[in-house]
């Protein structure tokens, strides 16, 4: 069929049958095929006549994604004292401020996915407003859900692939993020077993992943402990396109020496370490949670 025009107003679509046939072949020149309700139509290339200089222009709208900007801080203190004590183990405020930085981080990550978002949220206890950054459980609402006490087969795994990957715009690659209980099913189907036996592995922000190919994509898997940390979650996965992901930073890792001593707050050497950052999902059927019922 070819068509001629599109009135959006009344969802109507007019066409002029090309090379409509009836059920025994013969051709109907220009009567028009009978067309189902619901059915689909492709559309394909478009024809112009030699002297059209010009076409409908493609229409296209960008939609919005938010979230809030969430500050996380994290302070150590030295004692003035234990600063002078003579110890069996070198521990100094140094090597606090790196303990204190991997809780901030553990506790970062946890809020990106599993926060609720909300501005302004009020504190009946400090009697203040706090922005709260939302995570990938609230914005990805795409899932694939399995049956724990099934094992997962090359079927199964294939099915997930295909719904991960098609149906979208995203990258042909994406990381998958597993519990341990989703990681020890996976292992269950050979495509994943024999890949993972293999040691294909790729390096990504200094993480190292084991990479599974389907004929629908690459997932580049990882098992991430938080999700055994969080109940229920260890036998669910979490899909993110991370072209699709975009991290805004309001301030980035900083540390403060607080004089807290010289104020008399405090006989301590004294240090904060703030990050001010939120995160934006973006193409959300790129990603997709996995979930084990």
């Amino acid at each position: 069929m070819y068509g001629s025009a599109v009135d959006v107003a009344l969802n109507k679509i007019t066409v002029t049958p090309v090379n409509g046939r009836d059920a025994a072949g013969t051709a109907l020149g220009d009567l028009m095929p009978t067309v189902a309700k619901d059915s689909y139509i492709t559309r394909i290339g478009n024809a112009h006549g030699e002297t059209d200089a010009q076409t409908e222009p493609i229409e296209i709208a960008p939609y919005d994604t938010y979230n809030y900007s969430q500050i996380f801080m994290a302070q150590v203190e030295e004692s003035l004292v234990a600063k002078k004590h003579l110890k069996e183990v070198d521990l100094n405020i140094m090597d606090y401020k790196e303990d204190a930085i991997i809780d901030m981080r553990a506790q970062a990550e946890l809020a990106m996915l599993f926060g609720y978002p909300y501005k302004g949220f009020y504190d009946p206890i400090l009697r203040k407003k706090v922005n709260l950054c939302g995570g990938a459980d609230y914005y990805i609402t795409k899932s694939k859900s399995y049956t724990k006490s099934d094992s997962i087969t090359n079927a199964i795994f294939n099915a997930w692939a295909k719904y991960i990957f098609t149906g979208n715009n995203g990258s042909d690659r994406r990381l998958l993020f597993s519990g341990n209980g989703l990681l020890e099913r996976m292992m269950n189907a050979d495509l994943v077993q024999k890949q993972m036996e293999a040691k294909a592995t790729e390096i990504v922000a200094g993480i190292r992943f084991n990479r599974i190919v389907t004929g629908f994509g690459e997932l580049l898997v990882r098992r991430h402990q938080i999700f055994d940390e969080v109940n229920g979650y260890t036998d669910n996965g979490l899909v993110l396109d991370m072209e699709h992901i975009e991290r805004g930073y309001y301030e980035p890792t900083q540390t403060k020496k607080l004089n807290l001593d010289e104020t008399g707050q405090k006989r301590v050497d004294a240090m904060r370490i703030l990050e001010h950052w939120s995160m934006a999902f973006r193409n959300l059927d790129t990603h997709c949670w996995i979930i084990g019922s």
